[in-house]
């Protein structure tokens, strides 16, 4: 189970991950469930996909060193 939620901490929600659908079929649990989006992830963009429209928002990946030595001494 995964917990996404807003940056102010006010508002969280519980979600699923799921791998190996195409941007059609992960709308459709998103409809089913009266969402407005869900989330996209590829080795090369981070995806927002509408659930009842075909709009996207694509964003890339960024890394930098600061957030491997963190993920480093949280693990």
């Amino acid at each position: 189970m995964i917990r996404g939620g807003d940056l102010g901490g006010t508002h969280r929600e519980e979600s699923v991950a799921v791998t190996g659908l195409d941007d059609a079929a992960a709308r459709e649990p998103g409809r089913r469930f009266g969402q407005d989006a869900v989330f996209a992830w590829t080795p090369g963009a981070w995806r927002v996909l509408a659930c009842d429209t075909d709009a996207m928002s694509v964003s890339g990946w960024a890394a930098s060193l600061r957030d491997r030595a963190r993920s480093r001494t949280a693990g």
